[in-house]
């Protein structure tokens, strides 16, 4: 008997399916803040995974899996090329992103130009969309920590950016990979802003 599966663009489409309402939901909050809607002529446009912009009404989810990390690409591809001028650096050398956030830490590479994939496998779910090759390898600073079966487990969900983690001394944090990184002394609390604590200080 022939196997049935589902093919890579059939989970893409799953994929549109599943995040668009978010992404939609979302993208009416958005224009709600807005005193005419956005009804006048302003442009708007939104971060793709491929390092694109979007308009308004064409953003979907597939498309915004990587957006965030991929806006993150395009500008340190900027400020490298800058910074390499001033240097005097005739001939450019490669560089290399490393992405920490909330929920994942990304790496990525720039030489001159954006390095593109078009099919790729993120949480076991095989997405066919142009993106900027970016590689996820470890969880972000917002993951939570919890002990579960004996053992320490890492995310997948995260404490967020308001309250965050314990040590952003916020009512409601949680244990994250933060909180263990200070502890652990990889983190020098010295040169954090001031916008943490009830006081911020």
């Amino acid at each position: 008997m022939p196997r049935v599966k589902l093919v890579e663009r059939g989970q893409t489409c799953c994929v549109d399916a599943y995040l668009n309402p978010h992404i939609f939901r979302y993208l009416a909050s958005f224009v709600r803040g807005f005193d005419d809607q956005l009804h006048s002529r302003v442009q708007v446009f939104f971060m793709q995974s491929d390092g694109g912009l979007a308009p308004l009404h064409k953003f979907t989810g597939s498309k915004a899996i990587l957006s965030g990390p991929a806006g993150g690409v395009v500008g340190y591809s900027s400020t490298s090329r800058l910074s390499q001028e001033r240097a005097g650096i005739q001939v450019p050398r490669p560089v290399i992103g490393f992405d920490m956030g909330g929920t994942s830490t990304d790496v990525s590479r720039f030489h001159g130009d954006f390095e593109h994939i078009f099919e790729t496998e993120i949480a076991g779910t095989f997405i066919q969309a142009p993106q900027l090759n970016i590689n996820t390898v470890a969880a972000g600073g917002g993951s939570r920590l919890k002990f579960d079966k004996g053992m320490y487990r890492v995310g997948p969900e995260s404490t967020g950016a308001d309250p965050g983690p314990v040590c952003y001394r916020k009512p409601g944090g949680a244990l994250a990979v933060t909180d263990a990184n200070l502890i652990l002394g990889r983190l020098l609390p010295a040169h954090f802003p001031k916008i943490f604590g009830p006081l911020e200080n």
